[in-house]
C-alpha cells in the first residue's frame, strides 16, 4: 500500500516556518536562519545560540526607528550599504530583522531620546553569564543576571550546564532554554534568533562590535560588506521566491497556531490536515532577594526592587507529520569559493604553527653561527 505523499515545507519568514522537528514556528522572529552546510557558509543566517555569545550588544525595536531617530542618532541600519540592485534579497533578510544594534556610546542618547532600549549580555565578565535589561520608551527599568544554567527547570541544571560544553541531543526544555527566559523578561520582544541575527548585521557592517563588551567595532567597507552576503543573498532568493505562492495558507496556518490553546491536543490546519501538541512546561525561578546570593541563583530587579519569582510561561509546540524538509542550495561555484573564504580564514592547526616556531628558531641559531664573533 502506498504511503500518503508528504506535504510541502513552508518556509514564509516573518510568518510561518516548519523546523527540522517539523514544529511549527511564527512570528516575525522565525524563517531567517537554517540549519545544513550552505547556511553554515553563508555564515550570516547560520542557526545558532545564545551560549555561544562572548558579547554584549544594545538594542532597540526596529519599529522604533523612524528616519528623524535614525538621522540624528547616526544609527546604522546594514541594509543600506547594500545595492538593492545587485543584492536585494540580502538586503531585504537585513531590513525585515525587528530588532536593531546600536553602538553602546548611544544607549543613553536614545533613551533620553524616548526609545526603549534593551542590552543583552554573555560571557562578557564571566563564563556562561547572563545580563538582560531594558531601559527608556516611558516604562519600568528592569536587569535580570545570572548564569543561563541557573534559569533551567530543577531537574535540568545540570543538563543546562553540560550544554555550555555542547552536549549534543539535548531536550528542547535546555536547547530553548535562552529564548525562554528572554522572551519572559521582555514580554516577548527579545527572542533568541532575533538578537543573534541582530548581533550579526551590526558585526557584518562592524566587525569586533560587542565582542567583550566593545561598545564599538571597525567600520566595514562597502565592497567587504557586500562580498560577505553573497551566500546569503543566494539562499534567501529561493526561500523568497518560494514563499510567494505560500504566504496565504502561511498566514492562515500562523493565526490557528497563534490562536491554539495550551489545553487543545490538536488543532485542524489547511495543507497539513491538522497538528499535535508538544508542551515545554511552565515553571517558577527562584531568584536571589539581594546581590549577596550571586552565583547560587539569578537576580532580577525591577523598579529598584528584588522580585522573588520569574515564571517562564508554558510552551506549545505543535508538530505536523510527514513533511517533505526542502532546503535551499549553494551554488556548486559559489559554494566552493565561501568554502575557500572559511578555509583562508582558520588559524593554521597547532602542528604548523610549532614548525614555524622551530623554522624561526632555526634561523637565528644559524644567523648567531655565521655572524662576527664579539
Amino acid at each position: 500500500m502506498a504511503t500518503a505523499a508528504k506535504r510541502p515545507r513552508f518556509w514564509v519568514p516573518g510568518v510561518l516556518w516548519v523546523d527540522e522537528e517539523r514544529v511549527l514556528r511564527v512570528g516575525r522572529h522565525v524563517g531567517y536562519n537554517g540549519h545544513g552546510k550552505a547556511f553554515e557558509k553563508a555564515r550570516l543566517a547560520h542557526a545558532a545560540g545564545l551560549r555561544d555569545l562572548r558579547h554584549r550588544i544594545w538594542l532597540v525595536e526596529r519599529k522604533d526607528l523612524d528616519p528623524e531617530i535614525v538621522d540624528e542618532h547616526a544609527i546604522i541600519l546594514p541594509e543600506t550599504l547594500l545595492d538593492p540592485d545587485q543584492l536585494p534579497h540580502a538586503r531585504r533578510w537585513l531590513a525585515e530583522q525587528p530588532l536593531v544594534c546600536i553602538a553602546g556610546g548611544k544607549r543613553q542618547r536614545l533613551i533620553d531620546a524616548g526609545l526603549r532600549v534593551y542590552t543583552v549580555e554573555h560571557g562578557v565578565e564571566k563564563q556562561g553569564w547572563l545580563v538582560v535589561s531594558a531601559a527608556g520608551g516611558e516604562r519600568a527599568e528592569w536587569t535580570l543576571s545570572g548564569s543561563l544554567a541557573s534559569f533551567a527547570p530543577r531537574d535540568l541544571v545540570a543538563a543546562a550546564k553540560d550544554a555550555d560544553l555542547g552536549t549534543p541531543l539535548l531536550p528542547p526544555e535546555v536547547r530553548e532554554l535562552a529564548d525562554r527566559v528572554l522572551a519572559a523578561a521582555s514580554r516577548g520582544v527579545l527572542r533568541e534568533a532575533a538578537v543573534l541575527n541582530a548581533l550579526a548585521a551590526r558585526m557584518l557592517v562592524e566587525p569586533g562590535y560587542g565582542y567583550r563588551g566593545a561598545e564599538s567595532g571597525t567600520a566595514a567597507t562597502i565592497d567587504a560588506v557586500q562580498h560577505k552576503v553573497r551566500g546569503i543573498d543566494a539562499l534567501f532568493a529561493q526561500i523568497y521566491e518560494r514563499a510567494v505562492p505560500m504566504r496565504a495558507e502561511a498566514r492562515e496556518i500562523a493565526r490557528t497556531v497563534a490562536g491554539a490553546s495550551e489545553n487543545d491536543e490538536g488543532i485542524e490546519l489547511p495543507v497539513y490536515g491538522g497538528a499535535h501538541r508538544v508542551l515545554l512546561e511552565g515553571y517558577e525561578v527562584a531568584l536571589a532577594d539581594d546581590e549577596g546570593a550571586e552565583g547560587a541563583r539569578p537576580t532580577f530587579v525591577a523598579v529598584g526592587e528584588y522580585r522573588e519569582t520569574l515564571l517562564i510561561p508554558t510552551q506549545v509546540h505543535w508538530v505536523v507529520d510527514r513533511v517533505s524538509m526542502w532546503t535551499p542550495k549553494l551554488s556548486e561555484d559559489l559554494e566552493q569559493e565561501l568554502t575557500t573564504e572559511i578555509q583562508l580564514r582558520r588559524p593554521p592547526p597547532a602542528y604548523v604553527a610549532w614548525s614555524l616556531v622551530g623554522v624561526l628558531i632555526a634561523i637565528v641559531l644559524l644567523g648567531l653561527l655565521l655572524g662576527e664573533p664579539p
